[in-house]
């Protein structure tokens, strides 16, 4: 711009920015029209469509059409707004260019028409653009979008001129300084504060806090949390109302309030104590009142320091021979009052001194009631004149007795009671009592007795009042069992004498005593006898006493021991069984061992048999019990059972070791229908079936139960480790299962078995499970280590409530855990916190149609690809749980 430019131009005067009228009328967008020099255009009037009344009918009027027209007509092109992605904290000022001014244009307006540019950066604070209305004092001129909280560039028409944004009710603000012609968007809107409630609390002292006020709602044009504060009093409200305000501050420094009402009301009672009620007698003069000091009462209230305390007692005395009730009351500053009484008893010594007339106690008429025609008279020991008639005293005194007293005997004949004193009040005195029978110290007998207290004023009444003393036994007699007993077996049961207990009791001299000895006699093993003594009370006490039966020890075999020896040795065994002791050394055995019951065999540190034939048991027990089989080595060939029994129970067998052939369904250890079995710290090795339990059904029908298998080590099987099917209650604890060619366990059939802790290693060669559950029902499978099993590592097959919790599975050569479906699906498996790691395929597998199912919280790594770590089959699996589990 040059100088010359500048003194032919008159410069517009500064002011304020025109206010925004009421009501703007809404006008087309005015068309810039081209300089012309021979004729000079008459001024374009604006054509109003329609009054504007409000600042929202701004925002309709200016649609997104107009205002790209406006701007084009108003400026010669678009608006040059701030693009989003300029600095904020540009500080460039704006260049102000003005253009050569033609002589139509200094005479086509009201206003000075040159036309200013508005160029730069601006300073930003926001990228939000608005859209801005431009008036020529009330003349809607153009509009434009700017961006908020900035400069925005544009070029106006006319001069002086206002901007109004409708989109967000904000001012713009208007420089008419030629050199630097800026227009400003600000926020001028104070913030809305809604929703403020009012709060009525209960007081709690001269001041009350307030836990928490409701906070009102505060909401801003721009500012989408403006900072709300109130001045609430920091050591409480005091009593009646308080107004709090609320101010509202948005980021553009406005300003809102609103206040908020606290009323603190004090509804409390103050509590009242009376004096103590008073009972006094005076000397009857004649007098109706007497003055009677009440004492002092006291008041206290959580908010009123000192309550006013008022009575109602008498001023002119309380009249002798009443009880007046004196109502005493507290109110304190909130005029909340509370009451107690006091009573106050006047009574008069009656003095029948002669006198000519009679006398009326207080204000009441004295009648004299009399049992005969003619009353006595009593004569003045003053010696005056006339005559009397005594006052006659009818109430009896009241007599306070204690609780009913409950006490523990101490002997046979009961116990010595000390019970608390009885009372008694009278309105004229007592003169004797109150008394009780019986007395206190006294010896009650066991039952209830009633003790009868009296007492006696000085008319004669007589009050009385009784209460209970009862004297129970609860204590328990005292028994002391006979010594324990050790004797040995006479036969398959002994008789024993037991002794006598010794029995005592602080109320009966001869407690009932019994036992629960068995009366044919007492088998071998240990019997406990427990001695019950019962006194008239029904207490009782027990204790016990140990009766051991032993089995007779009989040595055989000590050298040379063979079949006939060993036969012979256990058919001499009398019927209730005995012990075979056979000696260290190496025994060939060619014929099958019948045992009976209560055989126990008890095997030298170094004493082997060996067992030559083929397909036939080494030792059979068929229907017997109470076995017992410690140590030894046996070796046998293919086909051979070590040890077989049918239908038997109590079989017990530790420290073992037998070694055969595998083929012919050779076992270690079978037992077809047995029950109460249990196999511990064992080896069994190279055999069909090292483990063999079942049931001849091959059904669980109940036959087989109670089956434990502990500490034992169990390899090199041609079929399965250790079957045991079909049984009920069975524990697997803590053995080592390896190199099986099919199942390392098997408990399938099964109700309720406990396999937990067990280490299962190259089972399942090369297509066995190490754990099998075929048709199980209730089982934890728990803290075992499987390492290489040939196929799946668990196996869930048509079984239900089954817990697969806590095992550690690697490398196995399929999946690591299986819950499939055969005739009827598996249900209720928690398979839970399991470490699968290397598996061959899927680390956890569940086919369809399962039902209650819960996968959780397993750890599953080194899955191969192509597999899944879980894969669930989403037919039917509608009740499957999938959750917190771990894939590394």
């Amino acid at each position: 711009m040059s100088a010359e430019g500048n003194q032919d131009k008159k410069e517009p005067e500064t002011g304020n920015v025109p206010s925004l009228p009421n009501e703007l009328p809404v006008l087309k967008p005015i068309k810039k029209s081209r300089a012309r020099t021979q004729a000079k255009p008459k001024p374009r009037k604006p054509r109003v469509s329609k009054k504007i009344t409000s600042e929202d009918n701004v925002k309709r009027a200016l649609d997104q059409e107009s205002v790209a027209k406006s701007v084009s007509n108003s400026s010669g092109g678009s608006a040059e707004l701030p693009k989003e992605s300029e600095s904020t904290t540009a500080k460039t000022e704006p260049a102000i260019h003005k253009p050569q001014r033609s002589e139509q244009d200094s005479t086509n307006s009201q206003f000075p028409v040159d036309r200013y540019r508005a160029s730069g950066s601006g300073i930003g604070l926001h990228s939000l653009r608005v859209l801005a209305a431009i008036f020529s004092g009330a003349i809607l001129i153009s509009s434009v979008l700017v961006s908020a909280y900035s400069l925005s560039n544009f070029e106006p028409t006319t001069w002086p001129y206002s901007l109004f944004s409708a989109a967000n009710n904000m001012l713009a603000f208007a420089s008419q300084t030629p050199s630097s012609r800026t227009a400003t968007v600000k926020d001028t809107t104070a913030p809305t504060i809604s929703n403020v409630q009012d709060v009525v609390a209960e007081a709690t002292g001269p001041y009350t806090k307030v836990s928490a006020l409701p906070t009102p709602t505060v909401t801003d044009n721009s500012d989408p949390s403006p900072t709300l504060t109130a001045n609430v009093p920091t050591d409480g409200f005091p009593l009646g109302t308080t107004m709090v305000t609320w101010t509202a501050v948005d980021l553009s420094g406005n300003t809102a309030t609103a206040t908020q009402k606290v009323t603190i009301m004090d509804t409390t009672l103050p509590v009242v104590t009376p004096p103590p009620d008073i009972s006094m007698k005076v000397d009857y003069t004649g007098q109706k009142n007497v003055s009677v000091s009440l004492g002092e009462s006291y008041a206290t209230d959580s908010v009123d320091a000192n309550p006013v305390v008022t009575n109602d007692a008498p001023t002119d005395g309380f009249p002798v021979g009443y009880v007046t009730t004196v109502t005493w009351t507290a109110t304190d500053a909130s005029g909340n009052s509370a009451t107690a009484t006091q009573k106050v008893s006047v009574m008069a010594n009656i003095n029948t001194d002669t006198a000519a007339n009679t006398t009326t106690l207080a204000t009441e008429t004295v009648s004299l009631t009399t049992t005969s025609r003619s009353p006595s008279m009593s004569t003045s020991p003053s010696g005056g004149g006339g005559t009397t008639t005594p006052v006659s005293d009818r109430t009896a005194p009241v007599v306070n007795v204690p609780s009913n007293q409950v006490v523990e005997a101490t002997s046979k004949s009961g116990a010595i009671v000390n019970y608390p004193p009885a009372t008694a009040t009278d309105n004229i005195g007592v003169t004797s009592g109150p008394s009780c029978t019986p007395a206190s110290g006294s010896t009650f007998p066991l039952s209830s007795t009633t003790v009868t207290c009296t007492a006696k004023d000085a008319a004669g009444n007589v009050g009385t009042a009784s209460f209970t003393v009862q004297v129970r036994d609860t204590t328990a007699p005292k028994v002391i069992a006979p010594g324990s007993i050790i004797t040995k077996a006479t036969g398959s049961l002994t008789i024993v004498s037991l002794g006598s207990p010794t029995v005592s009791d602080i109320a009966d001299g001869s407690p009932v005593v019994t036992n629960n000895a068995p009366t044919s006699g007492f088998p071998i093993g240990n019997t406990t006898v427990t001695w019950k003594a019962t006194d008239a009370s029904g207490n009782s006490a027990t204790a016990t006493q140990l009766v051991s039966i032993l089995v007779p020890s009989f040595t055989f075999c000590s050298s040379g021991c063979d079949y006939s020896n060993l036969q012979s040795a256990i058919n001499a065994l009398p019927s209730i069984g005995g012990k075979i002791y056979i000696g260290n050394g190496a025994y060939s055995m060619s014929k099958t061992i019948y045992l009976k019951s209560g055989t126990s065999l008890e095997f030298g540190t170094k004493s082997s048999i060996d067992f030559t034939p083929l397909g036939i048991p080494l030792f059979y027990g068929n229907y017997v019990n109470n076995i017992s089989v410690n140590g030894g080595s046996i070796t046998g060939q293919s086909g051979v059972k070590a040890f077989s029994f049918y239908k038997s129970s109590a079989i017990k067998m530790t420290g073992t070791i037998v070694q055969l052939v595998k083929g012919g369904a050779s076992s270690a250890f079978q037992c077809i229908d047995c029950t109460d079995v249990s196999i511990s710290n064992v080896y069994f090795k190279t055999a069909t079936f090292p483990i063999y339990i079942n049931t001849q059904a091959l059904a669980n029908n109940g036959l087989s139960s109670h089956i434990w298998l502990q500490n034992s080590r169990i390899e090199d099987a041609s079929v399965i480790g250790v079957l045991i099917n079909f049984s009920n209650d069975v524990h697997i604890i803590g053995n080592a299962v390896a190199n099986t060619m099919d199942n390392g366990i098997d408990i399938g059939g099964n109700n309720n078995s406990e396999v937990r802790g067990n280490t299962i290693t190259h089972t399942g060669l090369p297509n066995g499970v190490a754990i099998h559950t075929d048709s199980a029902n209730g089982a934890d499978i728990i803290n075992n280590y499987i390492d290489t099993p040939g196929k799946t590592a668990i196996m869930i097959f048509r079984a239900s409530h089954i817990n697969v919790i806590g095992n550690t599975i690697t490398k196995s050569g399929g999946n690591g855990i299986d819950i499939i479906t055969g005739s009827l699906p598996s249900s209720y498996i928690t398979v839970k916190s399991n470490h699968i790691i290397a598996p061959t395929g899927y680390g956890i597998w569940e086919s369809a149609y399962q039902y209650q199912i819960e996968i959780s919280y397993n750890t599953l790594e080194q899955i191969p690809t192509g597999y899944e770590a879980i894969h669930v089959v989403t037919w039917g699996n509608t009740t499957t749980k999938v959750l917190g589990n771990i894939i590394l």
